[in-house]
């Protein structure tokens, strides 16, 4: 027998297959999917078997594969032919998106080892290879007993581990115990302590349902010694998962959840604000995935979103399995949640997008929220965006989707008023209680550009009340925007009609897009020659807050800058205990702002979000401020007071808004009308020649825009932006410039759903 395997080496040259002989000691224990180690050029390498035959024309000189990383089948064949169609679409090489589909913590994986659990019951033959030990390491040695072992795992005689982790072991739960004479500071601290006295030994699970806490304050009071863990093996149970609290509807509301259940051609967009409705909506899918033994499989665009997600669902159900899967989880947590999935020993999964690769059943239930969160798309090469990986997984499992947003963006929208989507609409506008404040008269009365009267004013009120304010900044550092002081207009690309960047060194004002430039920047078209560069970030506010609150406890926080669990657990303790006053941060801030201790938000500089160097500001702009029109007291700052983006979004108008905005991209050529490609090229003296080089023969092709060549400072490549409805075409185009330049320093990246432009 002969896999063909693809090697894991990223040159464009070698994105083919390589035949190799199965070995008779791994051909039970070898699939398609599996990942092996094999001999390639003058070292060894990792590789991926994608298929397997009985003969090939390379017989002769085919090598032997040499191990092969797990017993078990790594990828299913979805898994697999995803993989393949991800290649085709995202121009990347196939060993790039099958490693997509492999867990980091497995491609870490260094040694393995065989353990004990019972040795009463283990096959004789195999208890003989432990030599009285409770582990052995596994190497090549041990293919011979490849099938043995894995009945034994099987039968649950012995687990296979992986230095940090183990398969095959009974899953291991968490039991709280109060400390002795534990002293509690705040209220929530002296309810958990007062009920673990009188119900010592309870599961994790329990009390975080019972109380209600999270499991990231239990583990906050067990490091300050108020309570204490220990570790159980978790034995089986026989409580059926259920829903605890039945979901109650109105009767429009009722309309909608029947036409759910009884749909089942298109995915649907969950169209709604009201956080209410769309809980009790999402125990409805669960009670009903319970009852027919499916999983619930749920996508938050961030980490506070899968917790606070997780945390709803655990207050509502009991008996259910449910996991977690994020960067901030424990290899092992990850892994055991990996393979609740991978066994379906799973009736609840909540993931961050990094969860959107793994082994889903048939028939399972996809739930993306916040659907418009440009989070979904992915930073790095091959740039996929999540949503559209779960269509297609949808699609071939044959289950539900959903795509839930109070906000949706506009090409899921447009998808929806295309007729490919079912449309669950429950969303309602709200009365306009926003302030906006016009900073062009600040300014003229001498006021401060970062803090308003009236953000100062609400503030002070806030401090009062002991309530929290939450000040949002797009920019963790500083940056700049060319504005006329006296007429607040923005100086934009005259053809892109994005915004212009400033490069004071240089003297010139240029466009992201298309690298347009221009030294006449000074004057303003109303006249006036006040052009200024605004803009300021969060440590300048922090500084500023600092000075005129300086009894204020001040928290400044980026959630995507956070660097471990502690200071996510850190920023969520002090929401929920009232220990700060004022949190200064990004717009990921706003996920949060459902504690009722919170009674101000204010957006500083509005106008960075709306005139960001991005075709799609005004929707950015609009998703943000809608999303927090319920909170006592929004106040928006801006020099645009009168922008219908702002006007609209303080009364939740998304019709309103969606109609003009489309007509826009309509007349500009951008998505949802033209797909828009971002091609990077970098580590070589021929960048730029080869992105002229591709602008020449491109532009030949009909309907087809090039902006660019232009360099890209953030990115630090040179950067085309390709605006076509003929992505085969574009393809070909650039898979042949690809072959026509042999640099091997030269990296050309092309990335078909970028998440910045």
């Amino acid at each position: 027998m002969f896999a063909k395997v693809v090697v894991d080496n990223k040159l464009p040259q070698l994105d083919e297959t390589f035949d190799y002989i199965i070995p008779p000691s791994l051909e039970d224990v070898i699939f398609i999917g599996s990942r092996v180690l094999v001999s390639f050029g003058l070292q060894n390498t990792l590789g991926y078997i994608v298929d397997i035959v009985s003969e090939s024309p390379y017989q002769e000189n085919a090598k032997e594969i040499l191990e092969v990383f797990s017993m078990d089948k790594e990828l299913t064949d979805e898994q697999v032919g995803l993989a393949k169609e991800l290649a085709n679409e995202l121009i990347a090489p196939l060993v790039s998106t099958l490693s997509l589909m492999i867990p980091s913590f497995l491609k870490e994986q260094k040694r393995k080892t065989l353990h004990i659990e019972n040795y009463e019951s283990l096959h004789p033959e195999l208890a003989l290879l432990f030599q009285g030990k409770k582990k052995i390491t596994l190497d090549k040695t041990f293919d011979s007993y490849q099938n043995l072992i894995r009945q034994e795992i099987k039968k649950g005689n012995c687990s296979l581990g992986y230095e940090f982790f183990s398969y095959g072991a009974r899953k291991r739960v968490k039991v709280y115990q109060a400390t002795p004479n534990a002293s509690a500071i705040t209220s929530l601290e002296n309810t958990i302590l007062s009920f673990l006295k009188d119900h010592p030994n309870t599961l994790e699970e329990t009390l975080v349902s019972t109380i209600p806490t999270s499991v990231r304050y239990l583990r906050k009071m067990a490091k300050d010694k108020l309570i204490s863990y220990q570790e159980q093996v978790m034995l089986a149970t026989s409580e059926t998962p259920r829903v605890i609290n039945h979901p109650h509807f109105t009767f429009d509301q009722t309309q909608l959840v029947d036409k759910y259940f009884e749909s089942h051609k298109k995915p649907f967009l969950l169209f709604s604000s009201n956080e209410r409705f769309i809980g009790d909506f999402y125990l409805k899918i669960i009670e009903s995935n319970l009852n027919n033994h499916q999983t619930t499989l749920f996508f938050a665009p961030n980490i506070l979103g899968v917790e606070e997600l997780s945390a709803f669902i655990r207050e509502h159900t009991q008996g259910a399995r449910l996991y977690t899967y994020h960067s901030k989880n424990s290899y092992s947590d990850n892994f055991e949640a990996y393979m609740s999935l991978k066994t379906e020993q799973c009736d609840i999964f909540v993931s961050t997008p990094m969860g959107a690769f793994l082994p889903f059943s048939q028939g399972t239930t996809i739930i993306v929220t916040d659907e418009e969160s440009v989070d979904y798309c992915s930073e790095f090469f091959p740039n996929y965006d999540t949503r559209i990986v779960l269509k297609k997984r949808a699609q071939a499992l044959g289950g539900k989707l959903i795509f839930a947003s109070g906000c949706p963006s506009l090409d899921i929208y447009y998808q929806t008023m295309q007729n490919q989507l079912y449309l669950l609409d429950d969303h309602e506008k709200v009365v306009n209680h926003g302030l906006i404040v016009d900073m062009r008269e600040e300014m003229l009365e001498a006021n401060d550009s970062m803090l308003s009267r009236s953000v100062i004013n609400e503030m002070s009120l806030a401090l009062k009340e002991q309530k929290i304010t939450y000040l949002i900044v797009n920019q963790k550092g500083f940056s700049s925007m060319i504005r006329c002081r006296s007429c607040g207009t923005v100086l934009k690309c005259p053809k892109c009609k994005i915004p212009l960047a400033i490069f004071e060194q240089k003297g010139i004002a240029k466009c992201h897009y298309c690298d347009y430039k221009t030294e006449a920047y000074h004057q303003c078209s109303c006249g006036s020659q006040e052009m200024i560069a605004t803009g300021f970030g969060i440590e300048q506010v922090a500084a500023k807050v600092a000075m005129t609150f300086p009894q204020a406890r001040i928290l400044t926080l980026a959630l995507d800058e956070q660097k471990s669990s502690e200071d996510y657990n850190q920023f969520m303790n002090a929401l929920e205990e009232s220990t700060v006053d004022i949190v200064i941060g990004t717009n990921a801030l706003t996920k949060s702002l459902h504690y009722d201790n919170i009674k101000v938000v204010a957006f500083l500089y509005v106008d960075s979000f709306l005139n960001m160097n991005d075709h799609r500001g005004r929707e950015f702009t609009y998703d943000l401020i809608s999303k927090v029109v319920t909170r006592d007291v929004v106040i928006v700052q801006t020099y645009a007071p009168g922008n219908d983006a702002i006007i609209w979004a303080l009364t939740n108008d998304y019709e309103r808004f969606y109609n003009d905005e489309i007509k826009n991209r309509e007349l500009m050529n951008y998505n949802p009308y033209m797909e828009i490609n971002r091609i990077l090229i970098s580590g070589s003296k021929e960048n730029f020649h080869f992105g002229y080089y591709f602008r020449k023969v491109a532009s030949h092709i009909p309907d087809v825009v090039i902006l660019g060549p232009s360099y890209d400072a953030r990115a630090r490549a040179v950067k085309l932006l390709v605006k076509h409805n003929q992505f085969e075409t574009i393809r070909k185009v650039f898979k042949d410039a690809q072959k026509r330049f042999k640099d091997p320093d030269l990296k050309i990246s092309f990335q078909r759903y970028p998440r910045g432009m």
